[in-house]
């Protein structure tokens, strides 16, 4: 993929590199995981169990099911996690983002977490999420991050 953008082969070798050596390790219920080597991305229907929320760093993506049930489990699950942390969620920076769901309902979902409501496309952690990845455009912020990144 890097070399279909034009990246040069020795980036391209030291960001294989980097990935490919790498060792990593998983907190499950708190307890760290045996390390393992990356090897390909996780693919649609490679696992037999949903995928309920994602993790990097400090960020999270919590997916759920467009009913109000979920939303508000969601909603005392990170109340909850407030008061036992200490820890206070951000919700200026708080997204609900549907998909195949009315816009209405949404903005509903949003106004109950206190946060803001957006349609796909949008970016996350500095990538565009839901946009055609095929196209071009998709990643032409991305290679100028790069560019002004590699610049300095």
């Amino acid at each position: 993929m890097l070399e279909n953008f034009g990246v040069g082969t020795t980036w391209t070798k030291w960001i294989k590199g980097c990935i490919s050596f790498a060792r990593f390790s998983v907190l499950i219920n708190g307890s760290p995981s045996p390390e393992f080597y990356p090897q390909k991305g996780l693919r649609q229907d490679d696992v037999g169990f949903n995928v309920s929320h994602l993790q990097f760093a400090d960020d999270t993506v919590i997916l759920c099911e467009a009913k109000w049930f979920e939303i508000l489990a969601i909603k005392r699950i990170l109340r909850c996690f407030e008061i036992i942390s200490g820890l206070r969620i951000n919700f200026f920076k708080s997204v609900v983002c549907g998909v195949g769901v009315a816009d209405v309902l949404v903005d509903e979902f949003a106004a109950k977490l206190n946060c803001l409501s957006k349609k796909l496309p949008l970016k996350y952690l500095g990538l565009p999420l839901g946009a055609s990845h095929s196209r071009r455009l998709t990643w032409r912020s991305v290679v100028e991050n790069f560019k002004k990144k590699l610049s300095g």
